[in-house]
């Protein structure tokens, strides 16, 4: 299952309790519609974003529901933007760690994403630890190769981390044990920046 049928099956499972929805959102055309039920009363309370769309909107009802198309928007740009938007639905979904590389990337390097550094910090060595399950679940028994491997899986994932935004106690606390996977330079500047934060 690739990242996009994985994230509208997490939509999907966040509208599933709407029996009584009032509002169908439709996005893209042809084989990439796809289609989300939802009322509005918690499109409301869960999906601002959504909610602002429907007030916005001068679509048609069929049967007392309120159709919502919008065929210029394909499913990735959608999902990106909505992701951007409500970072906890894809963060706390059970299919999050099995993001592929590109669409891990695609959503930590967006400027809007509503997650602090901190948070995209954790997000991002969870996922590459679930990437490596044979490493030892207590990091005192890593070696070299251990980090090694740990470094390869997030290479592409590090440069969108934004480390100098991350409180000091956060670097200490939970970066500092993952040094070995940070570029010698990029911990240097890191851990200077802690020492002397009157530096430029």
């Amino acid at each position: 299952m690739n990242f996009l049928e994985s994230l509208s099956q997490d939509l999907q499972e966040l509208f599933k309790d709407n029996v009584e929805y009032d509002v169908i959102i439709v996005i893209g055309e042809g084989p990439y519609e796809k289609s989300f039920r939802a009322h509005s009363n918690i499109l409301r309370c869960r999906c601002p974003y959504l909610y602002s769309e429907l007030n916005n909107n001068n679509d048609y009802f069929e049967e007392n529901v309120r159709i919502i198309r919008k065929p210029q928007i394909a499913s990735k740009e959608f999902y990106n933007d909505f992701i951007s938007k409500h970072p906890g639905i894809i963060s706390e979904s059970n299919n999050f760690k099995k993001l592929n590389e590109k669409a891990l990337v695609s959503i930590i390097k967006r400027d809007d994403l509503q997650l602090d550094e901190s948070q995209i910090w954790d997000l991002v060595i969870g996922w590459g630890l679930a990437q490596n399950p044979t490493l030892p679940s207590d990091r005192k028994y890593w070696e070299d190769t251990d980090f090694s491997n740990l470094k390869k899986t997030l290479q592409n994932c590090i440069p969108h981390i934004r480390f100098f935004h991350i409180p000091s106690k956060k670097i200490f606390d939970d970066i500092r044990p993952y040094q070995k996977i940070l570029q010698t330079q990029l911990w240097d500047d890191i851990w200077g920046k802690i020492c002397v934060p009157e530096r430029p």
